[in-house]
């Protein structure tokens, strides 16, 4: 039994030592523009949520696809069309679309579309700009954005939002894609109409921000229906403050 095993075991390793290893060449993206991580909190600065090929599902029954180098293209029904789920957190303002995509071809292109689907059941509209490698154009492989402006805030309760992609005019696998970038900034609720503390009025520099506190269930203000906008924020106030904002707790 032991001598079994043994010979078992070096069949595995003499076939993962002659196994043929994964090769990327030095060019293959050689054209690409590398953009950096962006901050995750904050709402100047903006955040990309990735969408890999991997995570999309054909459109139509009966469209098929075919892989190059882990990218994906549609390989009949004209290139269309690829879609996936977008999930992004409520009031996000979405800001850009980009493809990281190849596009070695001279008739076809790599597209992507977000849409915006109203509930329940309404027909999916295209927000912003459609984003594409270019049609007459052979630019290899790279990024591909285009801006969203005005930018489109995030309704989760009223929308769906989802991500199409194509490849248009070719079906042989020179345009193809690796993953959608959706890039969002985070926004701070806007007022309302009425204030809720008496000594904060709509007119007050923090106003908005002060309301956003409240409406979050940070604060309730200091009492007596008062919020005391300029009193001192003591180490255990603050403690609340964060505690509530970031969902701060201990794990079971």
């Amino acid at each position: 039994m032991r001598t079994k095993c043994l010979f078992l075991v070096l069949i595995l390793l003499t076939s993962v030592a002659s196994a043929q290893p994964i090769h990327v060449t030095a060019d293959a993206f050689q054209n690409m523009t590398i953009t950096p991580d962006p901050n995750t909190y904050g709402t100047l600065s903006e955040t990309s949520l990735t969408v890999s090929s991997f995570a999309f599902e054909i459109s139509f029954q009966g469209t098929t696809w075919g892989m190059l180098d882990y990218m994906r293209y549609v390989s009949n029904s004209f290139g269309c069309c690829l879609v996936a789920p977008v999930t992004l957190p409520g009031g996000a303002l979405i800001v850009g679309v980009e493809l990281e995509a190849c596009d070695d071809s001279a008739t076809g292109a790599v597209i992507g579309n977000l849409l915006r689907c109203p509930v329940p059941g309404g027909s999916c509209i295209l927000t912003g700009p459609q984003v594409s490698t270019g049609d007459a154009n052979v630019p290899g492989c790279g990024t591909f954005r285009a801006n969203i402006s005005p930018g489109q805030t995030v309704d989760n309760l009223a929308n769906s939002y989802m991500v199409q992609v194509g490849n248009n005019g070719d079906l042989s696998g020179n345009a193809r894609f690796r993953s959608v970038r959706i890039y969002y900034k985070l926004q701070v609720s806007q007022p309302p109409g009425s204030a809720t503390f008496t000594d904060v009025p709509t007119t007050h520099l923090f106003y908005q921000y002060i309301e956003a506190l409240a409406a979050a269930g940070i604060t309730s203000g200091c009492g007596g229906g008062n919020y005391c906008p300029d009193a001192p924020v003591t180490r255990g106030q603050m403690a609340v403050f964060l505690a509530k904002a970031l969902g701060l707790h201990w794990a079971p």
